[in-house]
């Protein structure tokens, strides 16, 4: 039976009715998972087993927690730090062989600032090609200025542009990847990262995009709760700005009704409750193709249209509400 607390799905349509206010805020930030960059590279999970694999480190159990997987990257750089560093330059410092149709839209979608975990260059190539300022752990700004739509990768970027030698440079060395880079790039007070987040968690609406369940999903937001504990008890009053990610519906695969896997209602309401704890708001959608999601370019293509189709629009007040534009 249907748990009630879990979410309802909704149609790209729906979703982008839901979003449009934030969009017309004119401060709406894209936070973007590895989801978006589909087969092009390998997930959080595959990419630690294939750096153990290579380091003659035992590979991940299915019952190591996320602590545990970050361990064994601390474990393989610590055996053989050159070999570790030239498998994340094979894994991460390749040009993809195609670029992903989100980001194509995301590029022409008119938010104030994207904001990558990722380590693969597809936002940073795309980015190149719109004359966007990028910007890399550990050199990141507190805050958001300029109008060249800023790209930030807060855990590093492994192939990267010099826009002076015109030349390409991997930089593996830079990565937040392992349990000691998490407690650098997170808890030292001097931390780049640390700051840069209270600036956005505290005064902008965000969209997350692109998370999978493979991913360092939990590490992250984990450390985001703290900070959002700490900004909420230091300002108690203080507005706060929306927060949304969209993510598929759960299905049950060792459950099946009628040849189809059964909706996991259980598994929603875990991750529901998860997001909630740091007032982030859950948008789900049904996947028609579950291993492409095609729903997500559905969503990005009306965004993108809606608003680059109004350049002669001057104010982000003056865009016409959702159901006008969708009617």
């Amino acid at each position: 039976m249907p748990d009630p607390t879990t979410t309802d799905i909704k149609k790209p349509r729906e979703i982008v009715e839901e979003l449009w206010p934030q969009i017309q805020g004119g401060n709406y930030i894209v936070w973007i998972g590895s989801g978006l960059s589909g087969d092009e590279y390998p997930s959080w999970e595959d990419s630690i087993n294939i750096i153990c694999q290579s380091c003659q480190i035992p590979l991940l159990n299915r019952n190591d927690d996320d602590k545990e997987k970050l361990k064994k990257i601390d474990a393989c750089r610590k055996k053989n730090e050159n070999l570790y560093l030239e498998e994340i330059k094979k894994i991460f410092g390749k040009h993809p062989e195609k670029i992903p149709p989100a980001y194509v839209y995301l590029s022409k979608i008119q938010f104030v600032a994207y904001i990558t975990t990722n380590f693969d260059p597809i936002l940073s190539i795309v980015g190149l090609d719109s004359n966007n300022t990028i910007h890399y752990y550990p050199d990141l700004v507190t805050r958001i200025e300029g109008s060249r739509k800023p790209i930030y990768y807060i855990h590093g970027l492994v192939r990267r542009f010099n826009r002076n030698t015109r030349e390409i440079e991997l930089r593996p060395e830079s990565l937040v990847f392992s349990e000691t880079d998490y407690q650098k790039a997170y808890y030292d007070d001097l931390s780049t990262l640390k700051h840069f987040l209270y600036n956005i968690l505290l005064n902008y609406p965000i969209l997350f995009l692109g998370y999978r369940l493979e991913d360092d999903l939990k590490v992250i937001f984990g450390h985001i709760q703290r900070i959002l504990h700490i900004l909420k008890s230091n300002n108690p009053d203080r507005e706060t700005f929306k927060k949304h990610i969209l993510l598929p519906t759960r299905y049950d695969n060792s459950n099946e009704k009628n040849g189809e896997p059964e909706r996991d209602y259980e598994e929603e309401k875990r991750e529901n409750d998860l997001y909630k704890e740091i007032d982030i708001e859950v948008i789900r959608y049904d996947p028609e193709d579950k291993s492409k999601h095609t729903e997500i370019y559905e969503i990005l293509e009306i965004i993108s249209f809606l608003t680059s189709s109004r350049s002669d629009i001057q104010n982000s007040e003056d865009l016409p509400s959702a159901e006008r534009v969708l009617r």
